[in-house]
């Protein structure tokens, strides 16, 4: 018994070595070869992931064996900064790819920054000499701060530390600069430049609005959009929404100009520039703010109708550009699609019999609670008279005695539709209905003025016209 588990154990460690040797002896054929050296206690699967954008994308996985962790393969990597999760998908350190792609780290279990050191990778030594010293002096920062909180009755004394936090800072900003004058021709160097805020001329700040217009118009002065290597960084992400959410109208002729220019100043990247598109795509597909929704319809006639975009397929193609058309017709400003629908005495009735300045289109349940709660606030508004108000109410659940008895209870004496018999087209497709309630507010003229609301908001609406 004793002799048949040595054996086994014999067999084991044969087929360990062998498997080591194996990928020992394809390193020299691979195009990438990271070999981690892990001192004290690690895990036995390590992850090598990169940012992509406002995501991240696994790479390679990779095991123990002989103390070591091997990330290789036979296709090089794309230049960025990578990462090491483990097996908890908790990020360890980050690591600098671009041409050097042979090399080794070593560092202990806690993975410290000043403790990491790189093999046969000069960028990565100079990545790892940024960290530390941004690290050490945040943390500067991060005491200073906690003191002045703590002293922040005492004027003088946080007057002073405040000058200090500004040196700091100032600090980081010259070990940059330096770095990217000592390293020009570097990846590094490019990184770090991305970092790099731009500065505003002191004779241009005294004016507050030329000072934000300068900003805006030198915002990506430092930042590279033209290189793919920046998109895998967590940089562009905070540079995206800096520009658009803060130094951008939040109108939709303003957002389509500054993502015109962002897209320009990709110089070509396709990669780049298809990561924009897809991303404002997602993001002004359903956006916060009322109106944006026309960048949407922009981007698939002036650019998936134009390009090749990356992960779009035919279908994928067709359903935006079906989604833009339904989007198309329901932008502020535009004449809302008309709808005939049945009445509770099964006639069928159109919104534009309404003769009040304002119409509401109101799109409900009778089994939807928070549908009821609306209806009663706008029952309030209608009542009121305070405004020439009409109400087109209409009802998306095909229990027509249940819509009717619902109605008839509750004495609502506007317009009441239901949507499951029409002589136009599905009212689901005209106004984009996929859930309840929901709310568009038409002008005289029946064009739109505002929509996917809540019932608290018409009387503002009606107001500001």
């Amino acid at each position: 018994m004793k002799k048949h588990t040595i054996f086994k154990l014999t067999l084991k460690v044969v087929f360990v070595l062998t498997l080591f040797f194996l990928k020992t002896a394809a390193i020299s054929q691979n195009e990438y070869n990271i070999i981690l050296e892990i001192s004290g206690k690690t895990d036995s699967t390590l992850v090598l992931a990169s940012y992509f954008g406002d995501k991240f994308q696994m790479i390679d996985t990779t095991y123990q064996l002989n103390k070591k962790h091997i990330f290789s393969g036979n296709k090089r990597l794309s230049g960025g900064i990578y990462f090491v999760l483990n097996s908890k998908k908790e990020k360890l350190f980050e690591l600098m790819i671009n041409n050097d792609q042979q090399f080794m780290i070593t560092s202990d279990s806690a993975y410290s920054p000043i403790q990491i050191k790189t093999t046969d990778n000069f960028e990565n030594e100079l990545f790892n000499k940024h960290l530390v010293y941004t690290n050490q002096t945040y943390e500067k920062i991060s005491s200073l701060r906690k003191q002045i909180e703590k002293q922040k009755n005492n004027k003088l004394f946080v007057d002073s530390l405040n000058l200090e936090l500004t040196d700091l800072s100032k600090t980081i900003s010259e070990f940059r600069k330096q770095e990217i004058s000592t390293y020009p021709n570097t990846y590094y160097a490019v990184l770090l430049k991305a970092m790099t805020e731009i500065e505003i001329p002191e004779e241009v700040k005294k004016q507050p609005e030329k000072g934000f217009l300068y900003l805006k118009s030198h915002y990506w002065d430092n930042f590279d959009l033209s290189d793919s290597r920046l998109l895998r960084t967590p940089l562009l992400p905070g540079n995206l929404e800096t520009f658009i959410e803060k130094l951008t109208p939040p109108q939709p002729d303003s957002i389509i100009q500054s993502i015109d220019h962002i897209i320009r100043l990709t110089k070509g990247n396709s990669e780049v520039r298809d990561y924009l598109i897809w991303h404002f795509t997602s993001k002004y597909q359903y956006p916060k703010i009322m109106g944006l929704d026309k960048v949407f319809v922009y981007l698939s006639d002036n650019y998936f109708a134009k390009f090749e975009i990356a992960n779009t397929t035919p279908s994928v193609k067709k359903k935006i550009t079906e989604k833009a058309e339904q989007i198309r017709q329901l932008l502020i400003g535009n004449q809302a699609p008309d709808l005939w629908l049945i009445d509770t005495t099964g006639n069928y009735r159109s919104f534009k019999e309404i003769k009040s300045d304002y119409t509401v289109l109101f799109f409900w349940d009778q089994e939807c609670n928070i549908c009821k709660k609306d209806l009663g606030e706008l029952k309030k508004l209608y009542e009121s008279n305070k405004y020439s108000l009409g109400v087109y109410a209409i009802c998306t659940n095909a229990d027509l005695e249940g819509w009717k008895n619902y109605v008839r209870t509750n004495q609502l004496t506007w317009f009441n539709v239901n949507g499951s018999k029409s002589i136009t087209p599905d009212f689901h497709d005209l106004y984009d209905i996929y859930s309840t309630p929901v709310i568009y507010i038409l002008n005289k003229d029946k064009k739109i003025i505002a929509k996917r609301i809540n019932v608290n908001q018409i009387a503002q609406v009606i107001q500001v016209q």
